[in-house]
């Protein structure tokens, strides 16, 4: 066995044993802290294969169903110098399939941030972002493995003209480079001007103007360039009840030319704390598609509602429904996305996260044949130090 695997799979289970040693001395709080997992996940479609589809020869077997297990370890710092708060966070994570092992792979999510001011005024944020994943498994029907590395980077700057009024300038650079399906390469830039308003009861109104251009590195036919306006209000109605929303209008423009796309954006959302061990979460949302995932421009309605049960300090129960219905320039590649999930999460110490979910998606195309279900099943247990 070649020595990077047997570094990364035998790294997050030594680390876990460790910590099974060392959790005692953790605390929310600390400074900085270290942790490392394990996952079990049964995939009863892992390719994403419409019915009538099989699995290609070059897997091996004729099962559309697989188990993998996954290893992660990470950690955390957090600290104040001065006026100045820096966070770093880190995890790598190593993903084996028991029958599908052309899709194995191993990835990360490095994150670090600058929270900083200057004199009374001026505050804001610098960070930066790498991620390496595997995406929705439904485009490697071929038999290759597509793993995608997403670097973004950020600037925002804050001055307070007023104790309630503040004017926020951002910069943002970001792009996707992936190893199989390269034409979806691309490098975004983005600009973005706001003013904001803050009253004394917590609500908060922005009014918005970015502007951005989509730059795709082997189609430039399917690049564009993107301005938006948008004035979103953050209200808290009461000590249990907080309401959001926004509403906003994008214009984009292809480098292939022709007329601008006008789309509307908005969105509403709700969060209820009904009880003390009940909250509730509801949402209707239209946005933008991000680039990425399809060369074509488009829009996705998204709605959304979730309750949280919390039996004890320890234990609580999620439930979560959503569906997403994503349109583009061409309707034929117009689908819809239903997704249900349940999670119930344990924590016998503050230390320790043991989770155990079930999943049930249902993708709908304006093509019946090439819809597809899929569920899924999983546990995964966290320890931190």
């Amino acid at each position: 066995m070649p020595v990077k695997r047997v570094i990364r799979c035998a790294l997050p289970a030594l680390l876990a044993a460790f910590c099974a040693r060392a959790y005692a001395g953790y605390t929310p709080d600390d400074t900085y802290y270290a942790y490392a997992g394990v996952s079990y996940r049964y995939d009863s479609n892992v390719l994403s294969l419409p019915e009538i589809t099989s699995v290609p020869a070059v897997y091996g077997t004729s099962a559309r169903g697989d188990s993998a297990v996954i290893t992660s370890a990470g950690g955390h710092y957090q600290n104040t110098y001065s006026r100045q708060l820096v966070s770093l966070d880190g995890q790598f994570s190593d993903t084996r399939y028991q029958t599908y092992g052309l899709l194995d792979y191993y990835g990360w999510n490095g994150q670090a941030k600058w929270n900083w001011q200057a004199g009374r005024d001026w505050s804001g944020l610098f960070g930066y972002q790498d991620v390496r994943d595997q995406p929705n498994l439904s485009n490697i029907v071929s038999g290759f493995r597509d793993v995608v590395r997403t670097r973004t980077g950020n600037f925002v700057a804050d001055y307070a003209l007023t104790s309630k009024f503040a004017v926020e300038g951002s910069l943002t650079q970001s792009s996707q480079h992936n190893q199989q399906l390269t034409y979806l390469d691309y490098e975004q830039r983005q600009v973005g001007l706001a003013l904001v308003g803050k009253t004394g009861k917590g609500s908060t109104l922005t009014l918005a103007a970015t502007h951005g251009k989509v730059d795709y590195a082997q189609v430039d036919q399917s690049s564009y360039k993107q301005d938006q306006l948008m004035m979103s209000l953050d209200w808290p109605l009461s000590e249990k009840t907080r309401l959001s929303g926004n509403v906003g209008r994008v214009r984009s423009e292809s480098n292939a030319g022709g007329a601008a796309q006008f789309d509307k954006i908005s969105g509403i959302e709700t969060h209820w704390q009904a009880t003390a061990r009940n909250a509730l979460s509801l949402g209707l949302q239209q946005s933008f598609n991000s680039p990425g995932s399809s060369v074509l421009r488009g829009t996705t309605s998204s709605r959304y509602g979730g309750l949280v049960h919390t039996f004890s300090e320890k234990i609580s129960l999620g439930m979560n429904l959503r569906r997403d219905r994503y349109s583009y320039d061409q309707s034929s590649a117009d689908y819809s996305i239903t997704t249900s999930r349940i999670d119930l999460n344990w924590s016998p110490h503050p230390a320790v996260l043991v989770t155990a979910y079930a999943q049930n998606l249902k993708r709908d195309l304006a093509e019946s044949s090439n819809s597809y279900t899929d569920r899924q099943v999983g546990v995964s247990l966290r320890l931190l130090y």
